[in-house]
Order: structure tokens, then sequence, then C-alpha cells
């Protein structure tokens, strides 16, 4: 069994739920979040995430707004950023 939280807050409250349960996180139960906080790193077990380069996808956010406010008749476009699984013990 396996959860895939959308942040690592809600991979954080996961990995408690699930000690809360009788289980133990990353043996009866992988869990990865989404982020890579610091506090990721430091969770028990610790958790595996997701990484995004947040200064590339501000940059990108920012550089959209721009050309929206110039270009307000203009769609939607697809911007895929590349991200990096960071794995530890919350999946092992």
């Amino acid at each position: 069994m396996a959860i895939v939280a959308a942040s690592d807050l809600m991979a954080l409250a996961a990995l408690q739920a699930i000690r809360d349960a009788g289980l133990k996180p990353g043996r009866d139960v992988a869990v990865v979040g989404f982020d890579d906080l610091e506090a990721a790193a430091l969770a028990h077990p610790p958790l595996t995430t997701i990484r995004q380069d947040r200064k590339e996808l501000g940059t990108v956010a920012a550089t959209r707004a721009v050309e929206l406010i110039e270009a307000p008749g203009v769609g939607p476009r697809a911007i895929i950023l590349p991200v990096e699984v960071v794995v530890r013990a919350s999946s092992s």
C-alpha cells in the first residue's frame, strides 16, 4: 500500500496517521510527498519526496504573469519543469 501526497506537509501528516493506526511507515505503507521541504529529511522515517526547482518555478510564473499582462488575449500554454525523486526511508 502507498500514499502519494500532494505536498510534504500532507505526507508528514500521513506518516503520523499511519503510526497512530499501529502501522510502520515505510514498511507497512509507503509514503511520498512533494516539495522537498527541510522537514522531509528530518521526519521519522525520512520522507521520500519529489523535488522541484523553486527558483525556476518562480521565474516561470513571473515571466508568464508579465506575458499575460502584456497580451491578455493569449491563451494558456503547457510548461513542464523537471523534477527529481528523492528516495528516503518512507518508501523503501
